[in-house]
C-alpha cells in the first residue's frame, strides 16, 4: 500500500521532532543501545496485516537484541484516524494490551470491512468480540471507557503527527516500514523497497536484529 498522509496532518508532520519534544507520546523508551525499532503500519494494508501475523517472532528477536520495539499506525488520506487513536490510547494507558487490540483492528477493517469512522463503532466492535474480558486476563486493570477518553484527547493526535514525521523522514513510499531510530534520527530502514513480499521482508528484519546480538 502506497503512502499518502492525511493532508490536515502533513504540515504538522513536517515540524522538526524537537518542536514536539515536550508533547507526551505513548510507547517505550530506548533500551541499552539507545535505539528504538519502530514498525510503521497502516490498518488497511494487507502486507502490514500479513507481517503482523509474525509480530511475536519479530518482538522476540528485538528483545534478544535489547532493542525496544513499538508499532506505530498511520492513517492515509480518506481513512479514519480513530483506529490509530484508539490503538495509541491503549498502548499509552495499558501496555501489554495493545497487541490484542491491534490484531482486532486489523481483522475488523480487513476481514469484516469495518471503516470505524466513529469512536463508538470501535467500542461496539470490541465489546461484541468480548475483547475487554480477554484483555483483563492479562491486564486486569484494563478500562475501555478510560481508553475511549484518551483516544478522544489531543495526545493521540500528537502520536499520529509524530509517526507522520517519521514517515516523511524515511522517504518510504509503502508500508510496513521498520525504522531503527537513534537520537531522533533514522539509522537503518527496511521497507517493501527491500522485499515486497511479507515473508522475505520479515526475514530481512530478523537478520538485521540477529546481527545486533553478535
Amino acid at each position: 500500500m502506497r503512502i499518502k498522509l492525511i493532508s490536515s496532518l502533513v504540515g504538522l508532520a513536517l515540524l522538526p521532532l524537537t518542536a514536539m519534544a515536550d508533547m507526551p507520546t505513548p510507547g517505550v523508551a530506548a533500551g541499552p543501545t539507545d535505539t528504538v525499532l519502530v514498525e510503521i503500519i497502516n490498518f488497511h494494508c494487507p502486507r502490514c496485516h500479513a507481517v503482523n501475523d509474525q509480530f511475536d517472532t519479530i518482538a522476540q528477536a528485538a528483545k534478544e537484541a535489547k532493542i525496544p520495539l513499538r508499532v506505530a499506525p498511520a492513517a492515509w488520506e480518506g481513512q479514519s484516524l480513530w483506529p490509530d487513536r484508539f490503538y495509541y490510547a491503549v498502548r499509552d494507558l495499558f501496555p501489554g494490551a495493545e497487541n490484542i487490540v491491534r490484531d482486532a483492528l486489523f481483522d475488523g477493517i480487513q476481514r469484516e470491512g469495518q471503516n470505524f469512522e466513529e469512536l463508538p463503532q470501535i467500542i461496539s466492535f470490541l465489546e461484541r468480540r468480548q475483547l475487554p474480558q480477554r484483555i483483563k486476563q492479562t491486564v486486569p486493570k484494563f478500562d475501555l471507557l478510560a481508553v475511549a477518553d484518551r483516544a478522544a484527547s489531543d495526545i493521540t493526535l500528537v502520536s499520529e503527527v509524530k509517526v507522520g514525521r517519521l514517515v516523511d523522514m524515511s522517504g518510504a513510499t509503502e508500508v510496513p516500514v521498520f525504522a531503527w531510530v537513534h537520537d531522533g534520527k533514522i539509522k537503518q530502514l527496511i521497507s517493501p523497497a527491500d522485499a515486497s513480499e511479507p515473508g522475505p521482508l520479515v526475514q530481512k528484519v530478523l537478520h538485521k536484529l540477529n546481527e545486533s546480538t553478535k
